[in-house]
């Protein structure tokens, strides 16, 4: 079987190619609040698929009845990205807001494992526990969001705006200076609260 000539040409300049995968971690802090900021540098001298940048954490409430929301990318307010630290994306405010609005005529486009897709009404999908922790068909006290071993729960994949618009879709991060993403965390507004099912 034969190939192309121009196929052949390519395929020789992709030879050698490989992927990888980078845990990326904060520059900042290793946890955050409401109303803080997360700073995540990204590989420099790399291709980069942006839309392939994720945020991986875990979460947890204070306070009688206190949830998540739906869709985990509420907790986010503001993304803004810079370059040889030139704004090149400066976010706009209740982001959260947009997210939800594109998700009411796109659908949501999160994990549903990971996304935290909607609030927990009866039973939590979260800790699969009910009312009193134990039964499975009464009501829901606050959810619990262990996090044994230091394991994720939430996972932030589907953005909008320059991570997830760039075209083309990979980026030689060696033509340009540190490309650093900044996360503006909401306030606690965000959050639920609620005492029984309902």
């Amino acid at each position: 079987m034969s190939y192309p000539s121009i196929l052949t040409y390519f395929m020789d300049r992709m030879s050698g190619f490989s992927t990888n995968t980078f845990k990326l971690f904060p520059q900042n802090q290793t946890s955050a609040v409401a109303n803080q900021i997360i700073r995540v540098t990204l590989p420099s001298n790399s291709l980069l698929d942006l839309r392939s940048f994720a945020l991986f954490f875990s979460a947890s409430t204070t306070g009688e009845g206190a949830r998540l929301p739906a869709d985990i990318s509420t907790l986010v307010n503001r993304v803004s990205i810079s370059i040889g630290g030139i704004e090149l994306q400066s976010g706009f405010n209740d982001y959260n807001v947009f997210k939800h609005a594109k998700a009411v005529f796109c659908g949501h486009a999160g994990d549903p494992a990971n996304s935290h897709p909607s609030i927990v009404r009866e039973v939590s999908y979260v800790d699969m526990k009910g009312n009193n922790g134990t039964s499975l068909l009464t009501g829901v006290q606050p959810e619990a969001y262990p996090s044994d071993n230091n394991q994720t729960q939430f996972c932030i994949d589907n953005w909008e705006g320059f991570l997830g618009s760039l075209e083309p879709r990979l980026f030689d991060s060696s033509l340009v200076g540190d490309i650093v993403v900044s996360i503006y965390l909401a306030d606690n507004a965000v959050l639920t609260t609620s005492k029984t099912s309902l």
